[in-house]
C-alpha cells in the first residue's frame, strides 16, 4: 500500500521536509509555498491533535492514486498536466507519526481546524482514504467552469506525517503514464 506526495518540478535533494522546516533550510521556497494559503492563513497555526504540532509541521500526503485525481480533473474539463508523484510505501513510515485529516467540510469561511475531523491512521481504511468523493468532483467541475484552478486535494483525506521522508529510493510516477 502506498501514499502519494506530489513532487515539485524544482525540488532538490532526497528529503521531504514539512513546510515549517523549510523556513530555516530554504526560506525563499518557504515564502513561495506559504502563498498557497492566501485567504486561509489561519490554517498555518492550526494544531494537529495527537501529533502535538502545527498544520505545517507535517508532510501532507494522499492515499488517492494520482491517476484517479488526474481522471477526476480531466472528467471535470481540466487540461492534462504532467505531475510527478512520490509513491511512498506506508510501511516505510513510523505509524505513531501518522494521522488522517478527513476533510469532511469545506475550509472556506472557517477559522479553525475542527479536531473531530482527525482520526488515527488505520491501514485497514486505506481503500476508504483513497476515494475521491462526489463533493470533490463537483468542486473540480465548478472551479474549471469558472476558469479557476481547483485545489487538487479539496475534500480529499490528507494523510499527515510528522517527520521527514527520505525519497532517494522511492518510486516516482507521472500522470502522463498509464495506471
Amino acid at each position: 500500500m502506498f501514499l502519494y506526495h506530489r513532487k515539485r518540478a524544482d525540488m532538490q535533494g532526497n528529503i521531504l521536509y514539512p513546510l515549517n522546516t523549510l523556513k530555516d533550510i530554504h526560506p525563499e521556497l518557504f515564502n513561495e509555498l506559504v502563498r498557497k494559503y492566501g485567504g486561509r492563513e489561519w490554517i498555518l497555526t492550526g494544531k494537529i491533535p495527537k501529533l502535538d504540532c502545527l498544520w505545517n509541521d507535517v508532510i501532507h500526503m494522499t492515499a488517492v492514486s494520482p491517476f484517479d485525481i488526474r481522471d477526476a480533473l480531466l472528467e471535470a474539463g481540466h487540461e492534462l498536466k504532467n505531475f510527478k508523484w512520490f509513491k511512498i510505501p506506508v510501511e516505510s513510515l513510523d505509524p505513531k507519526n501518522l494521522i488522517v485529516y478527513l476533510y469532511k467540510e469545506k475550509m472556506v469561511g472557517k477559522k479553525t481546524i475542527d479536531p473531530s475531523e482527525f482520526e488515527d491512521f488505520d491501514m485497514n481504511k486505506m481503500e476508504e482514504y483513497g476515494e475521491i468523493g462526489d463533493g470533490t468532483k463537483k468542486y473540480f467541475k465548478e472551479k474549471i467552469q469558472n476558469n479557476e484552478d481547483p485545489m487538487m486535494f479539496h475534500m480529499i483525506p490528507h494523510i499527515l506525517y510528522k517527520g521527514t521522508i527520505d525519497i532517494s529510493n522511492i518510486e516516482l510516477i507521472s500522470t502522463y503514464q498509464e495506471k
